[in-house]
């Protein structure tokens, strides 16, 4: 899994440089893995439990997204990375199965937004109680996500 990761993050960082966006203070806290279908998402789960501990199976836009902690943090660059998602698609929407976002942690999402006003940001989350962020979408389709709350300490609030 580790060589599939530092793939994945060698990529997704160039791609999210050539939108001129620079993440080189920002921490990475999380990764995560799209599936195509429900059914792959329950086959996958149990692999993906191999990796570290369920520390929630939250529903996150009405689909299932398994928060694990894992037991081995998975080392890139100057991150240390300790929680990856595993997410099942929503209902109708058009997915791919394999590594589709990293989120990073940032302490005010408006500084983002207006330090890189140009861009297209989804932010429809940003305001959510639990779980928000904003997001763009990059060329290749995958995402880069920017959270102020980690995803270990998200997963543990009661809803």
């Amino acid at each position: 899994m580790q060589s599939q990761v530092v793939r994945f993050l060698d990529n997704l960082l160039q791609e999210i440089k050539n939108t001129g966006i620079d993440v080189g203070d920002l921490k990475i806290d999380h990764i995560a893995y799209s599936t195509r279908s429900s059914e792959e998402y329950e086959r996958l789960l149990p692999e993906f439990l191999k990796e570290g501990e369920l520390v929630k199976e939250a529903i996150i836009s009405n689909r299932r997204v398994a928060v694990i902690k894992l037991n081995n943090p998975i080392k890139y660059k100057n991150h240390l990375i300790t929680a990856m998602e595993l997410i099942e698609p929503i209902e109708g929407e058009k997915t791919f199965s394999g590594w589709e976002h990293a989120e990073f942690l940032v302490d005010d999402y408006d500084n983002l937004i207006n330090k890189y006003s140009s861009l297209e940001w989804i932010t429809k989350n940003k305001n959510r109680e639990n779980f928000s962020r904003i997001k763009l979408v990059l060329p290749s389709g995958r995402e880069v996500k920017f959270l102020n709350t980690p995803v270990l300490v998200s997963a543990t609030i009661e809803e």
